[in-house]
């Protein structure tokens, strides 16, 4: 019901989970970050930040679950991430 209300709110004219599930995760990788920038003598980079971020469809079995990724994925667009995890099931690691 989060799903729908909050696409509803913002005008998704859409009830599809999946759907709603892949735009909220789509907006939230525009501001969320995955891994933190290290500052070093021989300049910054990117490190793995261990800042997992819920998956927002639970699985009936088990409930909510997170995903967390140690792969640097700043190459990628928002959209792209999103698309990833929302492939992230029971049948894969939850680590991209």
């Amino acid at each position: 019901m989060d799903l729908i209300d909050w696409g509803t709110m913002r005008g998704y004219g859409t009830r599809s989970l999946r759907k709603l599930a892949y735009l909220r995760m789509t907006k939230s990788f525009k501001t969320y970050a995955l891994h933190k920038e290290v500052a070093a003598a021989s300049g910054t980079h990117l490190e793995y930040a261990d800042n997992p971020i819920l998956h927002l469809l639970a699985t009936i079995d088990r409930g909510l679950r997170s995903v967390d990724c140690t792969t640097i994925l700043i190459s990628l667009e928002p959209k792209h991430i999103a698309a990833l995890m929302m492939n992230v099931n029971d049948n894969t690691s939850h680590l991209l």
